[in-house]
């Protein structure tokens, strides 16, 4: 039961975001909202960190190339995250995100078929076929 109440909340705090994060960019730029983000969110990380250490210590010690992994994955986030306040910054936030989500379950898909081996099953095809008929939809009706 608490994992359908995490992912309603997890669903619920994703697709609030888009909306607040558009009301601060009438007073913030994309770079700004940004690097606060990123602040913020180091903040809240440190915290964690420090109250979980003697568990999150074995993660930092497990490989010497986890650094480097770890701070790609800071960098790509950081990156796509300023593309995306960007993007929200110029169009609606229904528009942006009812783009944007579909075609990164899309890519999910796609990322976990050729790089992992993950197995895409018919009831998973015929949600991939709905979501591509979906985002037509929506462009043909948004070109109208």
């Amino acid at each position: 039961m608490l994992d359908y109440l995490l992912f309603g909340a997890n669903i619920l705090i994703w697709n609030v975001l888009p909306f607040l994060t558009k009301m601060c960019m009438n007073m913030v730029s994309p770079q700004h909202m940004t690097i606060l983000r990123y602040i913020y969110g180091g903040i809240i990380a440190s915290l964690i960190l420090l109250f979980n250490y003697k568990k999150n210590l074995q993660l930092f010690s497990y490989k010497k190339y986890l650094y480097l992994i770890i701070l790609l994955l800071a960098l790509g986030s950081y990156i796509a995250t300023h593309i995306y306040f960007y993007i929200l910054s110029k169009y609606d936030a229904n528009f942006v995100n009812i783009i944007i989500n579909p075609l990164g379950i899309l890519l999910t898909a796609f990322i976990g078929t050729v790089f992992f081996k993950e197995i895409i099953t018919k009831q998973m095809w015929a949600g991939i076929f709905m979501i591509v008929s979906g985002l037509l939809v929506f462009f043909y009706g948004k070109n109208k």
